[in-house]
């Protein structure tokens, strides 16, 4: 693999990181928006549920 294709694979990984970090970070603070985007019909009373998740998401996200 050439140096250059390997530069942009990470590149564009990073990207994918970043808009996961982003949506998680969104939904963690606004879960009731996004769920009401997304999906309508999502219960309110589980609004718990999409929280955790997000905040798996974001705690998820490594540096290195």
């Amino acid at each position: 693999m050439s140096s250059a294709l390997g530069h942009g694979r990470r590149r564009a990984a990073r990207w994918v990181s970043v808009a996961g970090l982003a949506a998680g970070l969104l939904l963690l603070a606004r879960p009731a928006a996004v769920a009401a985007v997304v999906d309508p019909g999502f219960p309110r009373d589980w609004l718990w549920l999409a929280r955790v998740l997000a905040g798996r998401s974001v705690a998820g996200v490594r540096r290195r």
